[in-house]
């Protein structure tokens, strides 16, 4: 069809016949999941957009950036289209033994044990051969470098006492590896201790913020809310001026503007948005530029069932107008419900 499209290719033979296949309809988002972003543009040479979704940097690949982008430059002088989406927000990942999430998912055998029913994988904490043998596999070091970043998030369920404190000073007051110390701590407060690994990657501002300014990136990336439970993509447009604009000067104001409204637009073809023009949808934000920012991440519990999501709420945003009415103003959330959705143009 002529629509965008999303792929997931998880084989070189699988991206080959994606590749091959987008050169036929009008492009597509292809995650960047289990192929390298810079082999995948590197076989792109036909006029389609193609969003490669998410590319992050990461101080265990330094040279990624450069190397992706340069293969970006090259394919857009041949006439190809391939934007990397490229998120504001370091990477921070939320868990708790409830609510494991995605942060255990480079730990296999802790994945598989916390994926079980929640009596069954309580019962599989408490066998001494099971946590011995999760012990084992965080590392020889006990877990150092896989826990070290853990800190107990404050305000949700977490006891008075752990509040606020690190996985580490935690596991030195009870004399235990951090490993073991998180296995013990989450059975003991019935699996409710909330964890928080701050800045996981991504958080280098002096390469993100070159990036984000880079005119063949399309800033912003989502996961279609497949991670409520592990963070909050809600603020990352503050983020973006509050960090971006004010505090590193990466992009000026009207850059930035420019990159999350007509360039968006532009990219993916959309009619008549992405500039205040005559003739055009009348979506506008007021926002105050020296005050604009993110929310401090919290919890809410309003998913189906009572389930658990993150969110942030917006800071220095006064009004947003969708199509001439508007829809938030001054802290709340209006009636409105006058979204549709965009045509493409062609």
């Amino acid at each position: 069809s002529g629509d965008p499209q999303t792929l997931f290719p998880d084989s070189q033979a699988l991206l080959a016949a994606t590749l091959a296949g987008l050169s036929g309809c009008g492009g597509g988002d292809l995650p960047n999941n289990s192929v390298t972003v810079d082999r995948s543009v590197s076989r792109i040479s036909f006029p389609r957009t193609l969003a490669v979704s998410p590319l992050f940097d990461s101080a265990l690949n330094v040279d990624n950036i450069t190397r992706t982008m340069t293969r970006v430059d090259e394919q857009f002088a041949r006439g190809a289209r391939v934007w990397p989406q490229v998120q504001t927000r370091p990477i921070d990942i939320s868990f708790s033994f409830e609510d494991p999430s995605l942060f255990f998912g480079r730990l296999p055998s802790w994945y598989r044990t916390l994926r079980l029913p929640r009596d069954e994988r309580i019962t599989a904490l408490r066998s001494a051969e099971t946590a011995d043998r999760l012990v084992a596999d965080a590392g020889a070091d006990g877990g150092a470098a896989a826990f070290g970043r853990l800190r107990v998030r404050a305000g949700e369920s977490a006891p008075a006492h752990l509040e606020g404190r690190t996985l580490t000073d935690i596991a030195q007051e009870r004399g235990e590896s951090l490993a073991r110390a998180l296995i013990n701590v989450s059975l003991e407060h019935d699996l409710q201790v909330p964890f928080l690994a701050e800045n996981m990657g991504h958080d280098a501002a002096e390469r993100v913020g070159p990036l984000l300014a880079h005119k063949h990136v399309h800033v912003g990336a989502s996961d279609g809310g497949a991670h409520i439970r592990s963070f909050s993509t809600y603020g990352d447009t503050g983020y973006l001026f509050s960090k971006f604009v004010r505090d590193t000067n990466h992009l000026s104001l009207e850059h930035a503007v420019q990159k999350i409204t007509h360039d968006t637009a532009a990219i993916w073809g959309l009619k008549q948005r992405g500039a205040i023009k005559e003739g055009f949808a009348a979506d506008l934000v007021i926002f105050d530029a020296d005050r604009i920012d993110r929310g401090r991440e919290r919890a809410v519990h309003d998913m189906p069932g009572g389930g658990l999501r993150y969110v942030r709420d917006a800071v220095g945003v006064d009004t947003v107008v969708v199509n001439g009415v508007i829809a938030y103003q001054s802290g709340e959330y209006q009636e409105a419900r006058s979204g549709v959705i965009c045509a493409t143009v062609g």
